[in-house]
């Protein structure tokens, strides 16, 4: 069964106003799934905590243009900065659905063949959650998934 999650990208409805931690927690989600033993989705657009389908229009205005492509591009190139090129073929697809007449996102991440650091911190999906994991769990955890990258 794959793993999934739900977040906003950029604008942060609760502070209504954009929030660069967002899409923070959007690329570290990512990784965590790329982390996990088997990769997962994330839906961008809905709010689990409040339960409510905000969907993406609300980050179109902070991305610079009112398109699906350039939100796929922030999403893109902000995980390239922050955990690298190499790790975008993992990112399996990018779509969109339409939910109660708002646009939701769907990010389908496949398991990485080696760890997916987002900057120094390393992430894992673990019960629902993205968990950073430091010192010897982080060690631990590395050495269990991929025992060949010791």
């Amino acid at each position: 069964m794959m793993n999934w999650n739900s977040k906003p990208l950029k604008y942060n409805r609760r502070a209504k106003q954009p929030d660069k931690i967002m899409l923070q927690e959007v690329v570290t989600t990512l990784a965590g799934f790329m982390n996990s033993r088997k990769g997962g989705l994330l839906v961008v657009g809905y709010d689990e905590d409040l339960d409510e389908v905000n969907g993406i229009e609300e980050d179109y205005p902070h991305t610079g243009k009112k398109k699906f492509d350039s939100w796929r591009g922030i999403l893109m190139s902000s995980f390239s900065d922050h955990c690298k090129k190499e790790f975008e073929v993992f990112i399996e697809s990018i779509t969109t659905v339409k939910h109660e007449g708002k646009t939701l996102a769907k990010v389908v991440v496949k398991h990485s063949d080696k760890p997916v650091f987002y900057d120094d911190g390393f992430y894992r999906r673990s019960h629902g959650k993205t968990q950073k994991l430091t010192g010897l769990d982080m060690h631990n955890y590395i050495n269990r998934m991929w025992p060949e990258h010791k």
